[in-house]
């Protein structure tokens, strides 16, 4: 198993240790196996739906993905 968080729209104050940026940009660190991961997003819906739009075309099935909207 493998994680790849990121935090965007946030002030850099030193304190986040991980990656940042868009979610859309970090979907970019997708393993090449691609049609074999599991995939769990969490964040805004505009967030959420470009990532799942780039996921499947970097082969992830729709059926293999989860997420939780913030609204």
């Amino acid at each position: 198993m493998g994680v790849c968080a990121g935090l965007g729209g946030a002030e850099d104050d030193g304190a986040w240790g991980g990656g940042r940026g868009r979610g859309s940009s970090r979907v970019e660190e997708v393993s090449p196996d691609n049609a074999e991961i599991d995939v769990y997003l969490c964040g805004a819906p505009p967030m959420i739906e470009s990532c799942m739009e780039l996921l499947i075309k970097k082969g992830v099935p729709e059926e293999h993905m989860c997420f939780d909207k913030f609204e």
